[in-house]
């Protein structure tokens, strides 16, 4: 396709001139009075209606090409619009970081409710963070990956904050950056066979065990993760992307143990997908 691009027009071009100069030229030689032999003008006609028969099957074919194309990025940029509508609704667009603020949207627990007597600047959706101390690590990594991209796993027991604090480390990257969130079947497979861009975009993969069990299971109709779509993910071209999930320690634990010999190795793929990541044990 590419030497189509660059060799069609101007091969077009040289076959035009020369009928140009094959109609034209006797012409003009007969208004300046120079008279051609009737042989030379018999065969300087055949050769322009040759020269016509081959240049109108490339004009066509060089236009059909360049048509199908128009037609075929028109139907990419329409797939891709669906897709991300599917995802992220009339908006047309990924949600950015700093905009997601719903407790229930990031899969944060809920807090222990404030008394009747409570500050009324204290927000009941989100209190106020208390640090841990390994959370400059995590927000190194989240640093980090914001250059080069990255798979970031915060792995502790069920409600113990893992979410949160991930949370917290995400608002501190720049403005600009979207954010996918989890919105039914295989929508972000859907996202990168479609090659939307997701430069600058925070996928957020809370309790990815989830998304193993699904994939795993066999269960097509549910949302997955493997460790080839990660791995799409984070390559130099499509990023920076930040890849971060949370998970139990008996599910990574569940995840990392190699079958038995003779077994069905049910979590291959998983081991290889958490292999991939930067973990922190909370």
């Amino acid at each position: 396709m590419a030497k189509a691009r660059v060799w069609g027009w101007p091969a077009l071009a040289g076959l035009g001139t020369v009928l140009v100069a094959l109609t034209v030229g006797p012409v003009l030689l007969g208004k300046l009075h120079t008279h051609w032999p009737v042989w030379v003008v018999a065969g300087l006609g055949g050769t322009a209606v040759v020269a016509t028969m081959v240049v109108k099957p490339l004009v066509q074919a060089h236009v059909k090409t360049l048509t199908d194309g128009v037609e075929a990025e028109g139907q990419r940029r329409q797939r891709q619009a669906e897709v991300i509508e599917r995802v992220a609704g009339s908006s047309h667009r990924l949600p950015l970081v700093h905009d997601v603020v719903s407790r229930a949207a990031l899969g944060i627990h809920p807090a222990i409710p404030l008394p009747p007597d409570a500050d009324s600047n204290l927000s009941a959706e989100l209190p106020s963070y208390v640090p841990r101390d390994n959370d400059a690590d995590v927000q190194a990594a989240v640093t980090r990956m914001a250059t080069t991209g990255g798979f970031l796993l915060l792995v502790r027991a069920p409600a113990s904050g893992k979410t949160r604090a991930a949370a917290e480390a995400i608002r501190k990257l720049p403005q600009g950056w979207r954010m996918y969130l989890r919105s039914g079947s295989s929508s972000l497979q859907a996202l990168v066979d479609e090659g939307v861009s997701l430069r600058r975009t925070v996928v957020w993969l809370d309790d990815i065990h989830e998304l193993l069990d699904v994939a795993e299971s066999g269960d097509s109709t549910g949302p997955q993760i493997t460790s080839q779509l990660v791995r799409r993910l984070l390559l130099p071209d499509v990023g920076p992307v930040i890849v971060i999930g949370t998970t139990w320690p008996r599910k990574r634990d569940q995840y990392q143990k190699v079958a038995d010999e003779g077994q069905p190795d049910l979590w291959a793929d998983a081991r290889r997908l958490l292999n991939m990541a930067d973990q922190i044990n909370l």
